[in-house]
């Protein structure tokens, strides 16, 4: 999942320049401000709008299938292949059951989610750890996708929903600190001495700073509040989310059950 959106939450201090500027340039500076942050926290903040088309397959039957027999459906998800399948364990393998569908997550929010044209009442379903989305009415969800029908028609089973974790408030803040800077470096105004400078002459009026280069390298902007934030959140500078892999999990070429 990549970048989509950093909420930005402005310092009252700085309120008044950044509505002295352009709609266009605080747009930019946003936009950049969101992108480096989602960068240098190793990508886990954010959150994407998603839609997907859930399709329940049930076990293989053939010499190559290493299930249980009698295993149930897997509830999985059209066009994401880690999140599509037969359950494919053996030892161990537990019924999902018809009430739950998984979803690539981690699951924010809900938006929607529809079944022939229908929208179903939000009061009958609930996200569980992130991932699940539970029917609690004691209905089932669809085991038949018609998926040459359009999202919204008869035969079709979606789910509309946010994706991502949530950028909380004091991430939003250093994001805020963050476009003030850039902004004030894209209209040219004044702009707070970053962190990094190495060397300042008053009256020679020169100031020396260490190769911005250097900043993303060891994971920070140079901005002190930010930096703050980023190594709080992310004190062993991972590049990307982390994944749980294990050595006892089933693995199988594309295309072979």
């Amino acid at each position: 999942m990549g970048f989509c959106e950093w909420p930005v939450l402005i310092p009252a201090e700085y309120e008044e320049r950044w509505q002295a500027a352009s709609a266009d340039d605080r747009q930019r500076a946003t936009v950049l401000a969101g992108r480096v942050l989602w960068a240098l926290t190793g990508q886990v903040f954010g959150v994407c709008p998603a839609v997907v088309r859930p399709c329940f397959q049930p076990p293989a039957h053939g010499t190559t299938w290493s299930g249980r027999a009698g295993a149930v459906f897997w509830p999985g998800v059209t066009g994401d292949p880690a999140a599509t399948g037969p359950c494919g364990c053996s030892d161990g393998c537990r019924e999902i059951g018809y009430d739950r569908v998984a979803l690539p997550g981690p699951v924010a929010a809900v938006d929607e989610v529809v079944i022939d044209g229908i929208t179903i009442d939000p009061a009958t379903y609930r996200v569980e750890n992130r991932r699940w989305l539970h029917r609690i009415d004691g209905q089932r969800w669809p085991t038949h996708q018609a998926l040459h029908v359009g999202d919204d028609e008869p035969g079709a089973f979606t789910v509309r929903y946010q994706r991502g974790l949530v950028v909380p408030v004091d991430g939003q803040y250093a994001a805020g600190r963050l476009a003030v800077e850039f902004l004030a470096g894209m209209t040219g105004g004044e702009c707070a001495l970053p962190a990094g400078a190495t060397s300042v002459s008053r009256q020679g009026v020169s100031v020396e700073l260490a190769d911005m280069r250097e900043w993303f390298t060891n994971g920070v902007t140079g901005v002190a509040s930010v930096d703050l934030w980023i190594m709080a959140v992310n004190p062993h500078k991972s590049k990307r989310p982390a994944r749980i892999t294990s050595p006892d999990a089933i693995r199988r070429r594309a295309g072979v059950l």
